[in-house]
């Protein structure tokens, strides 16, 4: 479960997100909407315990802001699947390089390793681009190959921070339809955009941001 209780962060340049109060379930699929500067990556930053609120607390899956200490936020964070609108992938690895990344971190042996990142390749819908490099992906792609990266470690959680922010529609739409399946799977899937038209219609709760606060949960 992610929970916010009165969360006020403010940053000292100016800015920030204002008494935020929200609670999103477990597998439950959740979209964050507002426009650009907002305040929604703010909000994908405290739950990933990469910023502190100066008021209110977080909660996530049971570790509290206001307590965690710094040797439980990795163990916090491998349970938290990340996916950025800008791809972060290195771009002198090949795909599957990049998708095992995490794993290498975590200490897996290479026959496992190898295993997954074979696995999640396929989930995601790029089987036989193991061995390319980001540059020959399509936009659409890169994201998958970012999907897959944040899936191969089996979080409880996804939380993509604008992830169709440099797609077309077209793959946009695919891309939600790809979360979808693996909020399916018993993933919770927090998805935050700018985009109205892509969640028009849609079945999944929306929390609404203008200019630091939520004006609809």
């Amino acid at each position: 479960m992610i929970s916010f209780q009165d969360v006020t962060y403010e940053f000292s340049r100016g800015g920030g997100v204002y008494d935020i109060s929200f609670e999103i379930g477990d597998n439950e699929f959740a979209f964050l909407i507002g426009p650009t500067g907002c305040g929604k990556t703010t909000l994908m930053r405290m739950i990933y315990m990469d910023l502190f609120p100066d008021q209110g607390i977080v909660e996530v899956d049971g570790y509290f802001s206001n307590k965690i200490k710094k040797r439980q936020i990795p163990r916090l964070r491998r349970n938290i699947g990340m996916i950025f609108q800008d791809y972060h992938l290195l771009g002198d690895r090949s795909v599957a390089q990049n998708v095992a990344l995490p794993l290498h971190v975590l200490g897996y042996q290479k026959r496992d390793i190898d295993d997954l990142v074979h696995d999640v390749l396929d989930q995601v819908g790029l089987k036989g681009k193991e061995n390319h490099l980001p540059s020959e992906l399509s936009g659409g792609e890169q994201q998958r190959v970012c999907i897959a990266r944040a899936l191969v470690k089996d979080p409880d959680i996804i939380l993509a921070d604008e992830p169709t922010g440099n797609l077309d529609p077209v793959t946009s739409f695919d891309l939600i339809a790809l979360l979808e399946s693996i909020h399916a799977d018993g993933v919770t899937v927090f998805m935050s955009t700018h985009d109205y038209e892509l969640i028009k219609g849609r079945d999944q709760r929306v929390l609404q941001m203008q200019n630091g606060k939520l004006i609809g949960t």
